[in-house]
């Protein structure tokens, strides 16, 4: 093991130790998105750890927490519209739940129109009459929660880099575009390791390991930057400093 990756489990591992215990205050939107977020990140960097002797799953595990890094910045870039886009989007997702409980049709019903879920209706949909089926049919929305304003992630990273001036956020989704290909069965990462003896050199626990401090210390700094009182944790950020190949992107 390489000194760098040495010095970044560790670092992992403290950073880990030192915030999974804290008591965050939700008082706003921002603030319950960004813990959500990483308590998410804390669950997933603890998995990585624990497969050090499985790196390909824990790599897969890093690429989730990648995209949930993309998405938190997209979503703390204009935090009054997006969160909200994110938060009410839940109500579309609760449809296919109504085949399993169908008594909560009315209430759901209710809540789309509340929170006029129907601007998440695709362009096509709306020029028509809106009723109760329509709204209750999944296949009438936007796929995703970012559309239209979004079509992928990769139109995410383009327009944050345009929107901010910085290739921080571009870096990620290079590093998310290599872990991407170990949940993708790409014959490049599956082939040396599972089928033929090519001999390709395995970073599988440097990815895994770096993607997963990035992410979670990213979003540990988001979240405290946005606590009345913010935890110190100068050392660790001193630390990280020296680390090759990671950043963070702020917001």
């Amino acid at each position: 093991m390489d000194d760098n990756l040495k010095k970044s489990k560790k670092l992992l591992r403290l950073l880990i130790s030192r915030t999974k215990n804290l008591n965050f205050e939700q008082h706003n939107e921002m603030q319950a998105l960004t813990i959500s977020f990483y308590r998410k990140m804390l669950s997933s960097a603890h998995a990585i750890l624990k497969l050090e002797r499985d790196n390909y799953n824990a790599c897969i595990l890093a690429s989730h927490m990648m995209e949930g890094l993309i998405l938190l910045v997209w979503c703390l870039d204009n935090p009054k519209e997006r969160i909200r886009q994110y938060v009410e989007y839940g109500a579309i997702e609760y449809i296919e739940g109504l085949q399993i409980y169908p008594e909560e049709r009315d209430n759901l019903l209710q809540l789309i129109k509340t929170k006029n879920i129907q601007r998440f209706l695709k362009k096509d949909v709306q020029k028509l009459p809106i009723t109760d089926d329509i709204l209750l049919n999944k296949g009438n929305y936007y796929n995703t929660w970012y559309k239209p304003e979004a079509n992928s992630i990769n139109d995410i990273v383009e327009k944050l880099v345009k929107s901010r001036g910085s290739i921080g956020i571009a870096n990620i989704k290079n590093m998310y575009d290599k872990l991407c290909a170990y949940k993708h069965y790409s014959p490049y990462i599956m082939l040396p390791r599972f089928g033929t003896k090519m001999k390709i050199p395995n970073f599988d626990e440097k990815f895994a390991i770096l993607s997963a401090l990035q992410c979670l210390y990213s979003t540990f700094l988001y979240v405290n930057m946005l606590q009345p009182h913010q935890e110190n944790i100068d050392d660790i950020t001193e630390k990280y400093k020296h680390i090759e190949g990671v950043s963070w992107v702020k917001f």
